[in-house]
């Protein structure tokens, strides 16, 4: 049975995924109003789920560089949820920009091409010889 997961007084052991996800994200966005942030549980597993939904212009501010700040975002909910007992995944969703190129890697348009990716040498110029 999967459940939406939220505090509540009963259970204040409990973390409430979604503020803590908010709290964390909100200010690094520039449309914070489009940040949803959806939880479900299966309490027999001990699992949770924090799905978040972005605005395709905000997706890069909230990776940051290299990702950091998603790792970071990752981090933290998890040892909320260790602190809890129980196990959490985040994923995150959004629209697709359509200014990036094939899509396989955020922010690269084109493979990385390295020295030795050339097929033929080039011509030096005449100063070199």
């Amino acid at each position: 049975m999967v459940r939406s997961v939220s505090s509540s007084p009963e259970n204040p052991a409990v973390p409430d995924y979604s503020a803590l996800v908010r709290f964390f994200l909100k200010p690094l966005l520039d449309t914070p109003d489009s940040l949803t942030v959806d939880c479900e549980s299966v309490p027999s597993r001990n699992r949770v789920w924090v799905r978040v939904a972005l605005a395709a212009e905000d997706r890069g501010r909230a990776f940051g560089r290299d990702g950091r700040t998603l790792q970071a975002l990752k981090a933290v909910v998890g040892q909320a949820a260790v602190v809890a007992g129980q196990r959490a995944t985040v994923e995150v969703y959004g629209e697709r920009s359509q200014s990036r190129g094939d899509g396989d890697r955020p922010g690269r348009s084109s493979p990385r091409r390295g020295p030795s990716s050339r097929s033929t040498p080039r011509p030096r110029r005449r100063d070199q010889q």
